[in-house]
């Protein structure tokens, strides 16, 4: 059986901060996994489980997330930053043209980088959200 809605994995160390992004995706008719806060797990992940998207904090508990981001484009899954370190994707020129959300997030930019990621994504009134 199908999964009804697309999976959007969010790489983020911190907990408030996931939890809040969480919510937001959710809140535009699509699934989450994670918040994951670290590359070895977030790598298994990528590797293991079907994801059709992806949101990625730069600096996560083991270190940057540049890893996930590389295993990512070897699987052909799109994926955006959502940081509030933006000099470190600006200083990777493989990284130039991915979309880049800086936090505090707002959910506009939420919205803005997973439709640039090819996701589905309804506004959340649509969905029955508060």
């Amino acid at each position: 059986m199908g999964r009804s809605s697309p999976r959007v994995l969010i790489v983020e160390d911190d907990f408030i901060v996931g939890h809040d992004l969480r919510e937001m995706v959710r809140s535009l008719g699509l699934d989450t996994i994670g918040p994951i806060p670290g590359v070895a797990p977030a790598l298994a992940i990528v590797q293991e489980v079907p994801v059709d998207a992806a949101l990625l904090d730069v600096r996560i508990d083991d270190g940057l997330s540049f890893p996930v981001a590389d295993a990512l484009d070897a699987a052909g899954i799109p994926y955006a930053f959502v940081t509030g370190l933006n000099n470190f994707v600006d200083r990777e020129p493989r990284f130039a043209e991915k979309p880049v959300v800086g936090k505090p997030m707002r959910l506009a930019d939420i919205v803005d980088a997973l439709r640039e990621c090819g996701m589905p994504v309804r506004p959340p009134e649509s969905n029955g959200a508060t």
